[in-house]
């Protein structure tokens, strides 16, 4: 249950932060580049990727929560 727990709250913030997520990814993938990290913005298909993997993440975790109740 505290698995299903950690999931289902990390889950959640990747749902509600994905953008802040998709660029601070991307700024890590800007290190070593000549565009500076604060004019890096992510493509919308990694946020959208992002919600999806977080919200993938969520549904586990709830369900590792049912299925530690019953």
């Amino acid at each position: 249950m505290f698995l299903g727990f950690l999931f289902a709250v990390f889950g959640g913030l990747g749902v509600r932060y994905a953008r802040p997520l998709a660029r601070f990814n991307e700024q890590m993938d800007a290190i070593g580049s000549t565009t500076p990290a604060s004019e890096v913005e992510p493509a919308e298909w990694n946020v959208t990727f992002t919600k999806l993997l977080s919200a993938c993440f969520l549904l586990l975790g709830l369900g590792l929560i049912v299925a530690g109740v019953l």
